[in-house]
């Protein structure tokens, strides 16, 4: 018999809890009866059999997400062009004056709709696409004129938000607005200015209160956290927060989030980008600690067969970070090419069942073996925070149950 599970010692070390990452099931019991033999930890699943590989359990609900059919996903880049050059843009040095054009956007069109059979969900990306809003209701109108069911949302760095755009919104579906600060004005204005040096802050929340105003669209405010602003992040917020809050119709069309600031370009100033550890220790909530340990982690939109980016040469890529590096390209959307050999190399290569590290990994379920674009980079699996911290976690989930009852 083996044990598959973490024990963690309670209440001045006279018990343990004990946690499976495999069933997701939580128990406590006296330190004595911690042995192979006691019949809740075997009944519990805490306790098998020496072959049986509880990987395989995971491993098939993997799969099984890998290859379920979702409706059609696609990312598409009205334009490879930007108003603005913030220092970390994972697309520096692939920026140019490319647009897409309306042959380009029949193709697209085409496209979504041989393939969005089951309905699609479309995200408007660049660049920054508001330079080329008119792609955008150019093939939104072609696709609700043909029945498409689909929904859409934008990703902008938010300085661009003409009136009449703005009053096409909800005609035009787009459920969401995803616009990104960087910390307070002084903060943000040092990193997010247009090549005049102007900085951008207070334009920015101009439009984001105008969508709220005069749109039923959410408005998702990310923060871009370094070591810089981390510390500000809450106090911002709540400014921000206040000054939109005579907008907002209800707390529903709001929604203030953060990320962090990756080093993927080695940018100057890159040495403020925060260590994951760090962004997990900052917000992480010690009162839900559940969120973290009662789901499995499956594949990402990468590795899905319904996913696709388009840049607006016509290229197509599997991930957002790939978009105006044609190197790593799985065809051409207005060729009508997709390479099967690449699509199948994106989805099925690197799997975290293949690496012996991540076989004997406990948190592997809560894991999914990490990102594939930085398996691809880095040549190995890159560990979460979660990894580091699961003793904390489950101790807090022990101790909120408790709470509970």
């Amino acid at each position: 018999m083996k044990f598959s599970i973490y024990n963690i010692p309670v209440d001045d070390g006279e018990y343990v809890i004990v946690y499976n990452t495999i069933n997701q099931s939580l128990i406590r019991i006296h330190r004595g009866d911690y042995v192979v033999d006691n019949d809740k930890l075997i009944k519990g699943g805490f306790v098998v059999e020496d072959d049986c590989d509880e990987v395989l359990l995971y491993e098939n609900y993997y799969l099984k997400q890998l290859y379920k059919e979702y409706a059609l996903n696609v990312t598409i880049s009205t334009t490879l062009d930007c108003n603005l050059h913030c220092p970390y843009c994972f697309e520096e040095g692939h920026k140019r004056d490319v647009y897409l054009s309306k042959e380009g956007c029949d193709k697209i069109i085409t496209f979504v709709k041989t393939k969005g059979k089951k309905g699609a969900r479309i995200i408007w990306f660049g660049g920054e696409p508001m330079l080329n809003h008119k792609a955008i209701s150019y093939i939104t109108k072609a696709l609700i004129k043909e029945g498409i069911n689909f929904n859409s949302s934008i990703i902008s760095n938010g300085t661009i938000m003409p009136e009449d755009f703005v009053r096409q919104i909800d005609s035009l579906k787009i459920g969401s607005v995803q616009v990104t600060l960087d910390g307070n004005e002084f903060s943000h204005n040092r990193k997010r200015f247009f090549a005049s040096q102007q900085g951008t802050y207070r334009i920015i929340l101009k439009n984001i209160r105008n969508l709220l105003e005069n749109t039923n669209a959410k408005v998702i405010i990310k923060f871009n956290l370094d070591t810089e602003n981390i510390n500000s992040y809450l106090r911002t917020k709540r400014e921000v927060e206040d000054y939109l809050r005579a907008s907002l119709i209800n707390e529903s069309h709001l929604e203030i989030t953060h990320n962090l600031v990756r080093n993927i370009t080695d940018f100057e100033g890159s040495t403020a980008c925060l260590a994951d550890d760090e962004n997990f220790d900052f917000f992480y909530n010690e009162t839900e600690p559940g969120n973290l340990l009662t789901s499995f982690m499956g594949p990402c939109a990468y590795r899905q067969e319904n996913t696709f980016v388009f840049s607006p040469d016509g290229a197509v890529h599997k991930c957002l970070q790939q978009v105006g590096d044609n190197s790593d390209s799985i065809g051409n959307v207005f060729q009508s090419t997709l390479n099967l050999k690449r699509l199948s190399q994106w989805k099925l290569s690197n799997l975290p069942f293949e690496a012996e590290d991540c076989r004997k990994c406990r948190v592997l379920p809560l894991c999914g073996g990490g990102c594939p674009i930085d398996i691809l980079k880095n040549g190995h699996h890159k560990c979460p925070p979660i990894k580091r911290r699961i003793e904390k976690v489950v101790r807090d989930y022990y101790n909120v149950i408790k709470g509970m009852k």
